[in-house]
């Protein structure tokens, strides 16, 4: 027994398949060391004997674990896979046998016995269970091993229906009560009595079995049990008594309900099924019985088609599409559906009356119902099931709505499913249901229109095509609808290339329709056309066409251009223009007002393109009467802050009137203004050396401008540049130095790179103010890495500090912040206006921090008297030193107005800082003139 437990725990360690492997070789070899050790007594007594029986039994159950293992993956035939096994199983009996033959009837003779049934009973190795198990009864002395060989007497007439033998047995087993299997026991029980027709005691004991299996100490067989009652309920049709033990005794009644309701209903029950379908719905929850509801719905479909209960049918129908429902309960309802919605169309197919031309129009709602239905649950054939209902519906002769789903099942068409193509089969229906309707001609039009179409979409190549082409392009051509005539030539062109003369008879009876209703326009598309030779036009017809057009042309443009149909107006500029029909001046005309075109709707590119093609054709004369016109559209686009197409305008005008060099000055200076606020550095300086020849000279004005705007807008790299490249160095040399002073303390402590070449740059404008900012600099640098110490070297509070080293430790921060105060008055002293707000900053910074600093210390002493005057004497410390930062911030102030000074570094010794840090809403500039503003 104590080996059994050892393998029931030992299998519960080890789950995975590398686990299981060491578990099994951990029994094995506890057996096989054992079974050694008895074997290596020589003269072993009746008790070694029967353990070493008893180890050879669990061997086998071991070795059988493993063969079935293989014998189910491998699918090995049973005599190889349990080879092993079944040679163990001899060995052991044999062993058995021996014992017995030794000692008869010894303490362990009813034992053997039974263990030698049960390897039997186990192995099937032969019809000997039945002989050993009474042995073993006979022998039995215990009332233990008695009630376990009776209980196997019972299981083996159980199992050979000898059910009358079985019931005499079982109703023994069962009373004793304290056996862990009686649950087990009283289900079999209860089988066997059910066998013998005693129905209401079956139900009994498997009732008993249930509620047994709930209370610890009894294996638990309620799904055994459940399953079982249910069917005895059934068969008993006593199913009130069912429903009344589910509802007292189960705890998830939902499950047991549904099992109930599948058995009545295979049995017939028709409002006993309803019923048990209303007590599941009462216990399921919408939102995590999800899988289960899907299965009842199912079921609901089934149950419902059992009793030809049509309406109850579509509407659990109708409702399981909304169901999410997993992949094989989709599949099941797709099945369902499609079996229900099959069997309806051959039968309302079979009930239409084409003499009478009736039909009951409910059953035809009914079966589109259920398409729609599929539609909804299997959306990837959709295809097929309009085609479905659209035949359904063309069989009783409804031809308009037929029309409409073919177009669906058409529509939805997906070219990954080959067996899903119904596009040819619901096309040629198409066409025979307008056949058979006198459509009016707005109605055949679409409809024809739809079919042609698709058609030719479908099979642009095809032999039928041929006819389908011309079709179709003669109703657009009647309807007007040009763009598509032209659309379904084009695509006859392309697909049937040797029909030449058939596709050039459709052209010129579009030609003819379009001259008659004066369609100038699409007219002149297709001489553009004609031009490059399609369908092969001769000269003579291409020139008469043009000659035609030129005559009906121009004024439409104009008034085109009037309406404001600009994108119109300017095709039809564009073609006159590449028309070598008209004079050489209207065409530049034409190219001038297409160019106007452009200008008004902005779009740039082109306009100045067409601008070039006017001029390139224009003579001097004509030019300069463009001039005007020019800068007026030039103006014009710079008020609209378009300033791109301002400036490509300006230069249009300058190069083309360079010699014009007075007139030209307020273009270029527009011209610089434009590409400057469109920040395009690169024009702008191309303007400046490449049209500084077009005018007579640069004002100094605009080189003042557009270097502010450099240093303002940080291109510094170009401001330099600028500068060297025109000589302005001496001109504007005071706002430079101010500049590159500015810049030397705009990179400080940022970019030292740029820090020192600026400062080196000033040198060139003033050595000593140089000198003096890079000899300050290392002085200012030690004194920022003073104030950097002084923050990290904060007195450290520890369980050891007592008031001696505190004050010893306060007065080493009082030295230290004494020096850097020492140092920033040896800065100060320098007399430069950047590095003195710098300094003032810092400085205020670091004694309003330490005041801060001040407040936080705590020493670790419970002496509350001490806490309060230590608390007080931190509270003065920190009120002086904050005072004494309120005074730098002062001094600071008068040093800025004293000297005017105006600089965004500087930040917290300005006294209104604290306000301005936390609602200031002023630009950057602002900030950088906030000296005098805020008194």
């Amino acid at each position: 027994m104590n080996f059994f437990l050892l393998l029931i725990i030992s299998t519960s360690l080890f789950a995975s398949e590398s686990f299981e492997k060491k578990r099994w070789n951990h029994i094995n070899n506890l057996i096989s060391k054992e079974m050694k050790t008895i074997n290596q007594v020589k003269k072993k007594p009746l008790s070694l004997q029967y353990r070493l029986f008893e180890l050879m039994s669990e061997r086998i159950k071991l070795h059988k674990e493993k063969e079935n293992k293989a014998f189910i993956i491998k699918k090995l035939p049973r005599k190889i896979a349990f080879k092993k096994s079944l040679s163990l199983l001899k060995e052991t009996n044999r062993y058995g046998h021996s014992i017995l033959k030794k000692y008869p009837n010894s303490r362990y003779t009813a034992a053997i016995y039974y263990t030698m049934a049960l390897n039997i009973r186990d192995y099937s190795l032969n019809k000997s269970e039945y002989s050993y198990l009474i042995k073993a009864l006979n022998h039995s002395k215990s009332s233990h091993l008695n009630h376990l060989i009776r209980t196997s007497l019972a299981e083996y007439h159980y199992n050979k229906k000898n059910y009358k033998k079985a019931v005499r047995l079982y109703s023994k087993v069962i009373r004793k009560r304290n056996d862990e299997w009686l649950t087990k026991n009283l289900f079999n029980y209860g089988w066997c009595l059910f066998k013998t027709k005693k129905f209401n005691l079956a139900i009994d004991y498997l009732e008993e079995s249930y509620n047994l299996s709930k209370a610890p100490g009894y294996i638990n067989v309620e799904e055994q049990v459940m399953n079982s009652l249910i069917s005895f309920y059934v068969f008993a049709k006593d199913v009130p008594r069912g429903i009344k033990f589910i509802s007292s005794n189960v705890d998830v009644k939902k499950n047991a309900f549904f099992k109930f309701a599948k058995k009545t209903a295979s049995k017939g029950f028709y409002k006993e099924t309803e019923q048990l379908l209303n007590l599941v719905y009462n216990e399921v929850d919408s939102k995590k019985d999800i899988e289960l509801l899907g299965d009842i719905s199912l079921f609901e479909i089934d149950f419902y088609q059992q009793f030809n209960q049509n309406k109850k049918l579509l509407s659990i129908a109708s409702k399981i599409k909304t169901q999410k429902l997993n992949d094989y309960q989709k599949e099941d309802a797709i099945t369902k559906i499609s079996n229900i919605v099959g069997n309806r169309q051959v039968i309302f197919k079979k009930n239409y009356s084409k003499h009478e031309k009736t039909f009951n129009e409910d059953k035809l709602d009914e079966i589109i119902q259920y398409f729609s239905i599929l539609i909804k649950l299997d959306k990837v054939n959709e295809t097929k099931y309009q085609y479905f209902i659209a035949e359904t519906q063309y069989g009783v002769e409804s031809y308009l709505d037929s029309i409409s789903t073919y177009k669906k099942s058409i529509a939805t068409h997906n070219p990954k499913i080959k067996e899903n193509d119904f596009r040819e089969k619901s096309l040629d229906a198409i066409f025979a249901a307008i056949s058979a309707l006198e459509l009016k001609d707005k109605d055949l039009f679409n409809h024809l229109e739809y079919a042609y179409t698709k058609y030719l979409d479908f099979w642009p190549k095809s032999k039928k095509s041929n006819d389908i082409y011309p079709r179709l392009f003669l109703m657009y051509l009647k309807n007007k609808d040009y763009q598509k005539s032209s659309v379904v030539l084009d695509r006859f062109v392309k697909n049937h290339k040797k029909l030449k003369s058939k596709q050039k008879e459709l052209l010129k009876q579009k030609i003819d329709f379009l001259i008659s209703n004066n369609e100038i326009e699409l007219f002149a598309k297709i001489i553009r056309k004609l031009e490059n030779n399609f369908l092969r036009f001769s000269k003579n017809e291409i020139k008469k066409s043009k000659t035609i057009l030129a005559n009906l042309l121009f004024n439409k443009y104009k008034i085109m251009d009037q309406e404001k149909k600009y994108d119109d107006s300017f095709k039809g500029y564009q073609s006159i223009y590449f028309s070598e029909n008209y004079p050489m001046s209207i065409r530049a005309d034409a190219a001038f007002n297409a160019a106007m075109i452009k200008t008004k709707s902005q779009d740039n590119t082109n306009a100045i393109k067409w601008y070039k093609k006017a001029f390139a054709k224009y003579n001097k004369k004509e030019k300069s009467k463009k001039r005007t016109f020019l800068e007026k559209m030039a103006l014009r686009t710079q008020l609209q802050h378009n300033f791109l197409a301002s400036t490509h305008l300006h230069k249009f005008i300058i190069n083309h009137f360079c010699h014009e060099k007075e007139k030209n000055l307020p273009l270029f200076k527009n011209l610089i203004y434009a590409d400057m606020a469109n920040d395009y550095i690169m024009k702008v300086n191309f303007s400046f050396s490449h049209l500084n020849k077009c005018i007579n000279e640069i004002p100094s004005t605009l080189h003042e401008e557009y270097l502010t705007y450099l240093i303002d807008n940080q291109h510094e790299a170009q401001y330099f540049s600028h500068i060297s490249q025109y000589k302005l160095k001496h001109k504007f040399s005071d706002s430079i130095k101010q500049n590159i002073e500015d810049l030397v303390w705009k990179y400080y402590r940022k970019d030292y790179g740029k820090q020192a070449r600026y400062l080196k740059k000033l040198k060139l404008y003033d050595k000593k103010l140089a000198k003096k900012i890079n000899k300050t600099h290392f002085t200012l640098n030690k004194f920022n890495d003073a104030i950097d110490a002084f923050y990290k070297s904060k007195i450290q509070i520890t369980s050891k500090m007592t008031p001696e080293i505190f004050n010893k430790k306060l007065e080493q921060r009082f030295k230290s912040l004494g020096s850097i105060v020492t140092m920033s008055d040896s800065i100060l002293s320098n007399g430069l206006a950047h590095i003195s707000v710098i300094t003032m900053d810092q400085i205020t910074q670091l004694t309003d921090n330490f005041s801060k600093e001040i407040m936080q210390y705590e020493l670790p002493i419970k002496d509350q008297e001490f806490q309060k005057q230590f608390k007080n004497q931190m509270k003065q410390i920190s009120f002086n030193i904050h005072g004494q930062s309120i005074q730098y911030k002062k001094n600071s102030q008068k040093l800025v107005e004293k000297y005017q000074i105006l600089t965004n570094k500087r930040t917290v010794s300005h006294q209104a800082w604290e306000v301005l840090n936390i609602s200031d809403i002023r630009p950057q500039p602002a900030m950088s003139g906030m000296t005098f503003d805020l008194e």
